[in-house]
């Protein structure tokens, strides 16, 4: 289509003139679904993360293009990855994508909410059960904490007399079954207050 404006004795002509207007781009839409979980995530709204929690994201669009993901507070993000790193207050996790493919880019965002953890400890103690009376057992080891570095402690809590916890001269911790009947020992850890909950672990042995 060519026009012509006539100022004085100049014509000037344009070309490629178009009337008609671009087609909008349509919106994205991003699904963030947890590896395992029954469902994905809504967008705007929030989910609990344990203190020490993992979890890996599968981030898709609509339009097939690439999701950023970007996280804010006590939270990591590694790749697709994300690791709670308090037990108390939220993270917030973005999930965006550009425009492109015909869509517009899209943004959203998730609430993660941070609670006390479980802590671990490595213990030796075998799984409850029978054992021999007069054998011996290491349940841990000398200066045991657990993943919060809280001190374990061991306490024959049922059948005193039954069974008996004693120091090794390397300062590790041993039970000895001394005759028949039931013995119930519990290994704790104090909690720590906003991060992670207290620690107790428990093994009920039959002498027999």
């Amino acid at each position: 289509m060519r026009v012509g404006i006539v100022i004085g004795a100049a014509t000037l002509l344009f070309s490629g003139l178009s009337t008609g207007t671009a087609a909008a781009a349509s919106p994205d839409s991003i699904t963030v679904d947890p590896v395992g979980a029954a469902a994905a995530w809504t967008p705007g709204g929030s989910v609990t993360f344990m203190n020490g929690t993992s979890m890996s994201l599968v981030a898709t669009a609509e339009s097939q293009m690439p999701v950023q993901l970007a996280i804010a507070g006590s939270c990591a993000l590694s790749g697709a990855r994300v690791t709670a790193q308090a037990g108390s207050g939220s993270c917030t996790l973005t999930a965006l994508t550009r425009p492109g493919n015909g869509y517009g880019g899209a943004s959203n965002t998730y609430r993660i909410l941070l609670a006390p953890g479980w802590q671990t400890a490595p213990l030796a103690a075998p799984a409850s059960g029978a054992i021999a009376r007069g054998k011996r057992m290491k349940l841990g080891r000398a200066g045991l904490v657990t993943t919060a570095g809280q001190a374990v402690e061991w306490r024959v809590t049922k059948g005193r007399g039954v069974c008996e916890l004693i120091r090794s001269a390397s300062e590790a911790t041993w039970v000895i079954a001394r005759r028949s009947g039931s013995c119930n020992v519990r290994a704790s850890a104090p909690g720590v207050d906003g991060q992670w909950n207290a620690y107790a672990v428990y093994r009920i042995y039959t002498i027999t």
